[in-house]
């Protein structure tokens, strides 16, 4: 981005309450002052920021930010984090808070510094205005998820499940019906209206109850940078996650220590391939966007490997595994080639039994360079 004419935006603050006092101050600030070129400053501290303050406030900041404790955002079933719907409850100030979110989301992209931001992917999508599906909810709320893929999977005029457009929940105990569209509650749930209802329940979950938190963190983003300027930059969620987090250094050897092998062993030529080329050909990003590929998420856990997670046992680790299978199982590419394919609840990667080194890796740069709803189950 292009920085305004030579002015700073300074922001300084004690090292002991640099959270509270960032919020003040970048809420305080007029947008286009918190343009210009950023200048951290630590009460009683010399340093000169020549960049490095400038991440060191940032990690201190999303730390506190992101944490669940804080109440404003909830972890999701990939580590990741998504908004709280009883966010108020924890802090009454919640939406200025959100809005706060969303300005430093906005300052990140603005001046190309990297925070730790672990959002959920419906989050990111909201912002570049990306329509939800059910597969969002997959990660939000698995067993709303399961039920939800019932309905698609069956005949609902042969069945009687009951089902209205409507969503009843407990709110700490009191009873509610929310309508999913207007008299939702006196319609039934038919062979002819279930993809409706379905939409209409996953867009519920995912982002409806949070709408007004969602909101505030929405304009905070374009309060900065516009929408207009976003698409223009981001072709999805993805390239904007990675845009806020940069690429983090994964540890190969970790990786492979916690790796499993089905049809195969370590020893098989396609396996010892695949591992030369994550560590000896690949760059940091093509790992992340590998890591992405395979289990949904370009984040290793903070246990690292061994404590990757998915359905259906989300409560138990769930190795990262690597299954070989002849050429003539997988689907093709646009020039009839065999491609691998990765399952990201399970954590597998499927890999065709490919006769060179050469081919494996065309195949696999294919793949994450078209990654987005290709390839992946």
């Amino acid at each position: 981005m292009n920085y305004l004419p030579s002015v700073y935006c300074h922001i300084k603050l004690d090292r002991a309450d640099a959270f509270e006092q960032s919020y003040r101050q970048i809420l305080h600030y007029k947008t286009q002052f918190l343009k210009h070129r950023l200048a951290i400053k630590f009460h009683g501290e010399s340093g000169i920021d020549y960049g490095g303050l400038q991440r060191e406030w940032a990690l201190l900041i999303t730390e506190k930010l992101f944490s669940p404790g804080h109440g404003l955002f909830e972890y999701t079933q990939d580590y990741r984090l998504h908004i709280s719907p009883h966010s108020k409850v924890a802090c009454p100030e919640h939406l200025s808070y959100f809005r706060f979110t969303g300005r430093l989301i906005g300052m990140s992209i603005y001046h190309g510094i990297n925070i730790n931001c672990p959002l959920s992917a419906p989050i990111f999508k909201a912002i570049l205005k990306k329509p939800i599906t059910i597969d969002d909810l997959y990660s939000i709320d698995d067993e709303v998820y399961t039920n939800l893929k019932l309905v698609v999977d069956n005949n609902m005029d042969s069945m009687d499940l009951g089902l209205t457009f409507s969503v009843d929940e407990d709110n700490f105990g009191e009873h509610i019906s929310h309508d999913l569209k207007p008299l939702g509650r006196n319609l039934s749930v038919k062979e002819n209206n279930k993809n409706e209802y379905v939409q209409l329940y996953a867009r519920y979950k995912i982002n409806k109850k949070v709408e007004n938190q969602l909101s505030a963190l929405m304009k905070g983003v374009y309060e900065i940078i516009s929408f207009e300027q976003l698409r223009k930059v981001f072709d999805n969620e993805k390239e904007l996650e990675l845009a806020l987090n940069g690429v983090h250094k994964i540890d190969v050897s970790d990786w492979q220590a916690n790796t499993f092998y089905k049809n195969c062993d370590f020893r098989h030529k396609v396996v010892q391939w695949f591992w030369y080329l994550v560590e000896f050909d690949f760059d940091d990003e093509q790992r992340a966007r590998l890591l992405q590929f395979c289990t949904g998420s370009s984040r290793v856990p903070l246990a690292g490997f061994q404590a990757l997670r998915a359905q259906p046992e989300k409560d138990k680790p769930k190795p990262f595994s690597i299954l070989i299978l002849d050429v003539n199982n997988f689907d093709k590419d646009s020039f009839g080639e065999r491609l691998p394919k990765a399952h990201t609840c399970f954590n597998r990667l499927d890999l065709p039994d490919y006769d060179s080194y050469l081919k494996l890796k065309e195949k696999m740069d294919y793949c994450l360079k078209n990654t987005v709803g290709f390839g992946t189950e």
